[in-house]
């Protein structure tokens, strides 16, 4: 099989990638860690946001459906 610069470059840029991946999900580079690190505080911000996501996308479902029913949107 012949080996392409193309091939050969693909396979760097794809190790190069990998390695910076593991590089980053290491504990000491994934997060700023210092004395005052509080990593609850972080999950439940996360879990607030999600939330509000939901209850958007959620409100957003139901006012289309409401216009639906009322017949103001949609097909007959």
């Amino acid at each position: 099989m012949r080996k392409t610069v193309s091939n050969v470059a693909s396979k760097a840029k794809t190790a190069a990638y990998m390695g910076a991946a593991t590089l980053m999900a290491l504990p000491g580079f994934a997060m700023a860690q210092g004395a005052d690190f509080d990593g609850a505080e972080i999950i439940s911000k996360v879990a607030t946001y999600v939330a509000i996501g939901v209850s958007i996308l959620a409100a957003f479902a139901l006012g289309r459906w409401t216009l639906r029913a009322l017949g103001l949107i949609g097909g007959k």
